[in-house]
């Protein structure tokens, strides 16, 4: 199986460049007689309907996203994490703070996983689902030193009396 990510990122070529590059996937799939899985945002779809040969040789299937911000009530939480007035999120280029909900929310993901902080920080930057669920701005994603201290730090303060331990 070839699988192939940001299939959308195909739209941002001539059309031209698209219709070679399909072909070329069109080519691989013929010679290799292996399925080809293209993974995109909903604009992945529009690349296959361009072309009507393209659109019969994929089937579309729509992944749910996390639906954990459903199940769960965040607000409380960030209330308190804002309540602890920790306005030390800095990483070592000394940026302004990373939102606090988004910090807990990114150590959750690395405990659930037994990731280490530089695959954490790997996992954020490649996997949508991690950013997704934890919802970094237009600051970016913080580096693995900036996920430890804040692990760290959390650990020294006061549990949140609602939460689990």
């Amino acid at each position: 199986m070839l699988i192939i990510d940001e299939f959308h990122s195909l739209l941002v070529g001539t059309p031209r460049l698209q219709r070679q590059v399909m072909n070329a996937i069109k080519i691989l799939c013929n010679e290799l007689q292996i399925p080809i899985v293209g993974v995109g945002t909903k604009d992945a779809i529009r690349v296959l309907h361009t072309y009507p040969q393209h659109a019969s040789r994929f089937d579309v299937a729509e992944l749910p996203t996390w639906k954990l911000d459903q199940v769960i009530d965040w607000q409380p939480i960030e209330q308190y994490l804002n309540r602890q007035k920790t306005r030390y999120l800095r990483d070592h280029r000394v940026r302004p703070a990373y939102p606090l909900l988004s910090m807990f929310k990114a150590v959750l993901p690395g405990q659930w996983h037994s990731l280490s902080d530089p695959e954490l920080e790997h996992s954020l930057i490649t996997r949508i689902d991690f950013n997704l669920f934890c919802r970094f701005d237009e600051l970016g994603i913080p580096d693995y030193s900036t996920l430890c201290r804040y692990r760290n730090r959390r650990r020294k303060t006061t549990p949140c009396p609602n939460c689990r331990n």
